[in-house]
């Protein structure tokens, strides 16, 4: 009897233990894991070392960010592909124990009313060589595998030949509909992953990531793990994103110079391509004195980016932001008047000006359900540009005198879908459809080109495709190739109203002649006074 008690006790104890086990295991789990670029692709610029804290470092050719549920000892062992002998060994440099109650929230979404809880861990990779591959496994402190191995390349931020390829999403969540472009890209980076360098998301993820007690952002961060733990990605934050202060995003998301910006303006040079980003739903809403300050960086961004030294090793500037600054889409009851696209021109003028100043070649923006696809704009209107071949859905865009604009937040959600609509005003081309694209730069002898192709994720049919070539190497000032051109038809006009003002007043003199209205004191009189 009595060893029955033991054996019995014995086993209740066994399983009490596997139990603890099992439950530190899981709770120790890493999930939701990406990579995203990280502090060198901007310090690799010249003339930055001003728009930097002294407080970091800015070394780390990656973040990798992974959430638990419970604070735990982790270690990521990075190893070489061709060379395993080049093994190295990081442990997080951050963590932050999330909770957050929804009910004491003054207005708490319609689907969370209880609490979220999670711990995210972010590390630095460093010491990395660019277009090398490299496994790296998660594992705990004991050196037990929790997850991996997972292999990544993190590409080269200089122009080449041709460069690999960027995946530009926006507005998307991991609804079904969102998924036909989650699996899209899955599939894409699955069967090819050396063709891309990873992804830019312009904003709104998850609609939203607060929903369900916060698992709706966990929900999509699980569904494109597969793709982020082998490419990294860069994100313009949205105003659905903004939930808690930017916490639940922030949680998330760490782009470079994340220290000093927390992800609400920050750029990067990757692939030939400097970019520059801003979230204008947080800008909007800062103090003046925030504002002066995010404007002071993004202009010396700009302008040290449009440096001859910069040019040649990034041809290309592209500013990328959530909210637009032109569409033409109008949203179908859209009042007030500000969620017009058409309007949108008046409240970012200070920004189509700064564009312009600094050459940037094009904007990528989102926010609104669709797909459009503009030509150079300035001051509200359609800049002169040459192209090559007269369907709109096949432009090659040849020295523009002005910014490109594209809008992507057509990638798929269950949120707000419009209906198909024609493009006019700016747009060449226009669709629904739920959709991704493709950004990329190359070179061919002395011209550069940046390339954007469109296509629609369910069947994978592309829809557009835009070449914007400029035909020597990139100047300081592309855009001041046309000031020769407006000069001249600027005199050419002033010439002509002075010929044609000079016949009017002329026929005018002799038919008041021929009336014998004239008396000699009034001949030197202008004709505009004769009027009166």
């Amino acid at each position: 009897m009595e060893r029955r008690l033991c054996s019995i006790i014995f086993i209740f104890i066994s399983i009490l233990s596997y139990s603890t086990l099992t439950y530190a295991q899981d709770s120790c789990q890493p999930t939701q894991i990406h990579l995203s670029i990280g502090d060198t692709y901007y310090t690799v610029s010249q003339n930055v070392s001003n728009q930097l804290s002294s407080t970091q470092t800015h070394d780390n050719q990656a973040y990798l960010v992974w959430h638990a549920q419970e604070v735990c000892s982790f270690t990521v062992i990075v190893t070489e592909v061709n060379n395993p002998k080049n093994i190295f060994t990081f442990s997080p440099e951050y963590f932050n124990e999330f909770d957050h109650d929804f009910a004491a929230d003054p207005v708490p979404p319609k689907t969370s009313s209880g609490t979220y809880h999670t711990v995210v861990y972010t590390t630095l990779l460093k010491n990395l060589n660019y277009d090398v591959s490299y496994n790296y496994i998660i594992n705990n402190v004991d050196g037990t595998l929790l997850q991996g191995p997972f292999v990544f390349r993190m590409t080269t931020p200089f122009v080449q030949k041709k460069n690999k390829k960027f995946i530009v999403i926006g507005d998307i969540d991991a609804s079904a509909i969102g998924m036909t472009t989650i699996n899209r890209i899955t599939s894409l980076v699955k069967n090819n992953v050396n063709e891309y360098a990873g992804i830019l998301n312009l904003g709104d993820i998850s609609y939203d990531l607060q929903d369900e007690n916060g698992k709706r952002g966990d929900k999509f961060f699980e569904s494109f793990q597969e793709v982020l733990t082998q490419i990294p990605f860069a994100m313009a934050l949205g105003n659905h994103d903004s939930y808690g202060q930017w916490s639940f995003v922030n949680l998330r998301i760490r782009n470079p110079l994340y220290i000093e910006t927390q992800n609400h303006y920050y750029s990067f040079n990757w692939e030939g391509i400097h970019f520059t980003e801003i979230n204008f739903e947080y800008f909007d809403k800062v103090t003046p004195e925030m504002q002066e300050e995010i404007f002071a960086w993004i202009e010396n961004d700009l302008k040290a980016a449009n440096t001859p030294e910069n040019r040649a090793k990034f041809p290309w500037i592209v500013f990328i932001t959530h909210r637009p600054i032109y569409c033409s889409y109008i949203e179908q009851g859209a009042i007030p008047y500000h969620k017009w696209c058409f309007s949108f021109y008046g409240v970012r003028k200070i920004w189509d000006e700064l564009l312009h100043k600094y050459s940037v070649d094009l904007v990528l923006e989102a926010d609104k359900h669709s797909y459009e696809r503009m030509g150079p704009i300035y001051q509200n209107k359609t800049a002169h540009f040459i192209s090559v071949d007269e369907d709109p859905t096949h432009h090659n865009i040849i020295n523009p005198n002005a910014t490109v604009y594209l809008m992507n937040g057509a990638s798929g959600q269950n949120y707000y879908t419009p209906s198909p609509y024609q493009p006019s005003g700016f747009a060449y081309v226009a669709d629904v459809r739920p959709s991704y694209g493709l950004l990329y730069a190359k070179k061919d002898g002395e011209d550069h080109h940046l390339v954007y192709e469109h296509y629609v994720s369910s069947t994978n049919e592309k829809i557009d495709y835009m070449n914007i070539i400029r035909t020597n190497s990139p100047p300081t000032n592309p855009k001041d190739q046309g000031s020769g051109w407006t000069i001249f038809i600027a005199v050419v006009v002033i010439f002509a109203v002075i010929y044609f003002g000079y016949i009017y007043s002329r026929r005018a003199d002799q038919e008041v002649r021929r009336s014998g209205y004239f008396r000699a004191s009034e001949r030197d009189i202008p004709l505009v006074q004769l009027k009166d």
